[in-house]
């Protein structure tokens, strides 16, 4: 793995690297912590892509963008797999034999799928639970503006009542901006 030339603009990547330099390349790559950093996210693409492989290969390519594969170590025999939602969740469950079997493939020390509820999804539903408990307010009826419009006529001119007739203001002209 050689990531310097990737980071480099095309202009300045060569396409052959001298052999005196890939050896200082290498080095750089190894020392790096952009290169074990690189070396994981390569690692992740792969795992994806193993992943909608097999889902594909057992009839679920519906799931591909909603199922994200988790860290898998090849020390390990079990993967973890992320659902973003509950149905998609339950929906592997039925078909973790099947799915099992195909991961196998590319795979073979996996023993153990586990699929649980991707962390975003938590959060996401406390905050989306919320926004709709939150009613917009109702129009009000013709004759209710009429009796605020009333009010406002009466109190226009009256000092002492500034504060009741900013707020009259403020609801005459909201009303009127909702038709």
């Amino acid at each position: 793995m050689n990531f310097s030339n990737e980071f480099k603009p095309q202009s300045l990547a060569s396409t052959h690297v001298p052999a005196y330099a890939k050896e200082a390349l290498d080095c750089i790559d190894e020392h790096s912590p952009l290169g074990k950093t690189l070396q994981k996210a390569k690692e992740q693409l792969r795992l994806q892509s193993i992943l909608e492989e097999s889902l594909a290969q057992i009839g679920l390519e519906s799931l591909i963008n909603q199922v994200h594969a988790s860290e898998y170590k090849a020390s390990s025999t079990d993967w973890l797999l992320l659902a973003l939602s509950p149905a998609i969740s339950h929906r592997l469950q039925q078909k973790l034999p099947s799915l099992i079997g195909a991961l196998k493939k590319h795979l073979p020390d996996l023993q153990i799928v586990q699929v649980k509820l991707a962390p975003q999804l938590k959060a996401n539903s406390a905050s989306r639970v919320k926004t709709e408990s939150v009613a917009t307010p109702a129009e009000l009826p013709v004759s209710a503006m009429t009796a605020w419009q009333k009010l406002y006529e009466e109190i226009k001119d009256d000092p002492e009542q500034d504060a009741l007739r900013l707020a009259i203001e403020r609801l005459l002209a909201h009303q009127s901006t909702k038709k």
